[in-house]
């Protein structure tokens, strides 16, 4: 079946009118996580003075895992199912290593970057903000260029390995993504990330806009 943005985000709105209250409490569930995680993350920021290299190893070991099951979760409404427990979002956590694996997988094109701003803020001491950040939003868009193709390919191997529907192991899981999102369905992945941010964008700037 050829996939359509208008078929997709019918099939959300569908979704979403009839398991709003359902997924009105993952989503409050899942942001109360992700927002006590982040304290914690920052904290160890500030105690190691290594922010980016704590950012990314919270990515590969927290994040990566507990957004498996909030998608999971999310395909399982999708699907009808009568009632997908909130116990899902964890699910990412019962196949850890090979959450982990994809995760490594994932993030080796960025290490290099990571690293490198992570000298920059250290050097910087955190004074030189204006130069942090014009230096910071260069290297996010090198690390942007030399790694969004390579994460599109394998943007769903961390469904396939939760889903226990399919259950695939970890090298089926890296397989059967790299197939779906061979040309032309990546630039349709790549078109529906960019819609999808800016439509995040925009809510969060009508949120922080004074009234």
């Amino acid at each position: 079946m050829r996939f359509s943005f208008e078929a997709a985000f019918a099939l959300g709105w569908r979704t979403l009118k009839a398991r709003y209250a359902a997924l009105l409490v993952a989503t409050l569930a899942f942001v109360l996580i992700y927002f006590l995680n982040s304290l914690v993350v920052q904290a160890l920021a500030s105690l190691t003075g290594r922010p980016v290299a704590i950012f990314l190893l919270n990515a590969v070991f927290f994040l990566g895992p507990f957004s498996a099951g909030l998608f999971l979760l999310v395909l399982k409404h999708i699907r009808g199912e009568v009632k997908p427990e909130l116990g899902t979002l964890f699910a990412g956590f019962g196949r850890y290593a090979p959450m982990v694996s994809i995760g490594v997988l994932l993030s080796l094109p960025a290490i290099p970057f990571f690293f490198v701003l992570d000298a920059l803020l250290r050097q910087s001491g955190f004074e030189s903000a204006q130069e942090v950040s014009a230096v910071s939003l260069l290297l996010l868009a090198a690390l942007i260029l030399a790694t969004l193709w390579f994460v599109l390919r394998l943007v769903f191997a961390p469904l396939f390995c939760v889903d226990p529907a399919r259950h695939t192991d970890l090298g089926e899981s890296f397989r059967r993504s790299w197939q779906i999102t061979r040309p032309p369905a990546i630039w349709t992945l790549l078109g529906l990330a960019l819609v999808l941010w800016l439509i995040l964008s925009v809510s969060l700037m009508l949120l922080v806009l004074p009234a």
